[in-house]
């Protein structure tokens, strides 16, 4: 929420420089900031992809959403189809699994890949 206190109407002859200036700074850091994340996000996922991380969490995944009772999103099929799986098909399963709170704490407090004693 933008907030811009105002005591008197806005007098043109002696504009607001300073706030014109801070606010046209903001919207330039903003989209300065934001460029390349797509490349970047494509990047990860093909790392994710190619280091052979993908195939390990798509089967803990799915276990973890049989142990919760909730179903299989259907990209589940193209992914864990025999032979391996296409790029896109993983990627795709990686954004799913990304906006998944349940999975996230799983992996962060290990309980999907216990370690091998």
């Amino acid at each position: 929420m933008l907030i811009i206190p105002f005591d008197r109407k806005l007098d043109w002859n002696r504009p607001p420089v300073a706030t014109f200036f801070l606010l046209a700074l903001n919207i330039l850091l903003y989209f300065v900031w934001q460029s390349g994340d797509d490349e970047r996000m494509q990047a990860a996922l093909n790392h994710y992809h190619d280091s052979g991380l993908a195939a390990m969490e798509q089967a803990a995944y799915a276990d973890l959403l049989k142990q919760q009772g909730n179903p299989l999103p259907d990209i589940y099929d193209k992914v864990s189809s025999k032979g391996k799986p296409t790029r896109k098909a993983t990627q795709l399963w990686a954004l799913w699994a990304l906006k998944d709170n349940a999975f996230a704490s799983a992996v962060n407090e290990e309980r999907l890949f216990p370690e091998d004693s």
